[in-house]
């Protein structure tokens, strides 16, 4: 528990980290959320159209390497429909 109270659940961080991903402009930011959402403990269906958006507009490596290990993952949680 910190100073202000207990930290926030899991299930509360991939609206913060899919805003990340859509509206900064730090690539390495991008970078970290997109990764975190691709190992997060709890695969969230929302998060599927985001790493699609990865692939479907991005160019960076890094970025679209994390979007497809994420994808992957959530195909294998039956999350995601399979290319």
């Amino acid at each position: 528990m910190g100073a202000r109270g207990p930290a926030p659940r899991s299930l509360h961080r991939p609206p913060l980290l899919i805003e990340r991903i859509e509206h900064d402009d730090s690539i390495r930011v991008r970078r970290m959320a997109v990764a975190m959402l691709a190992h997060h403990v709890i695969p969230d269906e929302r998060v599927v159209p985001v790493f699609e958006g990865v692939l479907a507009d991005d160019s960076d490596r890094k970025l679209r390497l994390h979007a497809t290990n994420g994808l992957d993952r959530y195909r294998e949680a039956g999350l995601a429909v399979s290319a």
